[in-house]
């Protein structure tokens, strides 16, 4: 599991879902749990209705100190202040 989702906020601040690897049911296809969880995490939040991107992990920044200075756009990724 490598996938993440990358919200954008209209203040170009970020927020990143990591999906909890326990929360994928036995026998359920990735793609599906994915879905289901990204879903219900986004439903009823602030983060509802917002654009996001799906990447691989490894495209977020290599370090999280500074996660609290990351900005973005859909489609251009996550960037550092």
């Amino acid at each position: 599991m490598n996938t993440v989702r990358i919200v954008y906020r209209p203040d170009k601040s970020v927020a990143v879902i990591y999906p909890a690897p326990n929360s994928r049911h036995k026998g359920e296809k990735k793609d599906l749990w994915l879905k289901r969880v990204f879903e219900r995490t986004m439903t009823g939040s602030d983060l509802a209705g917002l654009p996001f991107d799906d990447v691989d992990k490894s495209e977020l920044p290599q370090t999280r100190e500074h996660r609290n200075t990351w900005t973005g756009e859909k489609g251009k990724g996550i960037t550092e202040k």
